[in-house]
């Protein structure tokens, strides 16, 4: 009668919409929603195979939440302990959080298991870190795919060392009038990488295999000022960085690679 609620259950204040209401582990109702949020970004699909090999695939999405922009921009470089090389302090803590919710529901490390791992955008840099981070734990990861990912660790030595650990069959497909893979612009990606670009209205598309871009002679070819066309990218934007884009020019080139 007094107005109080001090007499009204936790379930009822959640139904209020309180977002002061305290968990057990004394996690408020709104830290609960955002690590819901933080740990609800990966799939993963499975096929038994009729001599017992289980084919696990798992892919992880790219920026749809508030709360993956803000790992965005956590764009500083850390050490990471397990990898032994410096990376991006939000998608490390972002591939973390992947590994630690999919470990449980992969097969245990064996010859008949293997892993592939893909992502798009955030989910790309995040796909390359969950796959070494699997890797370091003794499971099989055959496959690696990055559609439109942003960079991942600060500069060529830890590059090197990512891809010591990344399956040969790891590659990266990037846009060149989408301003995502440039960025953070100090930042450096392993892997092959199969560019889309587009020529004086030509479509064309080059595969530069890993070894090659490690010549200093084809740095050009990763460099930011060189081939950053900030009008056209920034015109574009909303549409070259979606995934369907990138299938359909897929698509469109390797239809013209078959008809010659």
């Amino acid at each position: 009668e007094s107005g109080s609620n001090s007499n009204i259950s936790e379930d009822e204040r959640v139904k209020e919409g309180s977002v002061n209401v305290k968990s057990v582990n004394g996690a408020s109702l709104s830290e609960k929603i955002t690590d819901m949020a933080h740990r609800e970004c990966y799939y993963l699909y499975y096929e038994i195979k009729p001599n017992g090999h289980k084919k696990q695939e798992i892919f992880c999405r790219g920026t749809t939440l508030l709360v993956d922009v803000l790992t965005c921009l956590e764009s500083w470089f850390v050490y990471d302990q397990e990898l032994g090389c410096h990376v991006h302090h939000g998608f490390k803590k972002h591939a973390d959080r992947v590994v630690e919710d999919v470990l449980p529901l992969l097969a245990k490390p064996s010859d008949l298991s293997t892993v592939e791992v893909s992502g798009h955008s955030l989910g790309g840099a995040v796909a390359m870190l969950v796959a070494v981070k699997l890797k370091k734990r003794g499971y099989r990861v055959t496959n690696v795919l990055s559609v439109a990912g942003p960079k991942l660790c600060r500069g060529y030595k830890d590059r090197d060392i990512l891809e010591r650990l990344l399956p040969r069959q790891t590659i990266r497909i990037e846009n060149d009038l989408d301003i995502v893979p440039f960025l953070p612009p100090s930042g450096v990606s392993p892997g092959d990488k199969l560019w889309l670009v587009l020529d004086k209205g030509q479509e064309k598309v080059f595969m530069l295999p890993k070894e090659w871009l490690k010549d200093p002679m084809n740095s050009w070819a990763e460099s930011v000022l060189l081939n950053l066309k900030l009008f056209e990218t920034i015109w574009n934007q909303s549409k070259t960085h979606k995934i369907v884009t990138h299938v359909t020019r897929l698509k469109n080139n390797l239809k013209d690679i078959v008809n010659d």
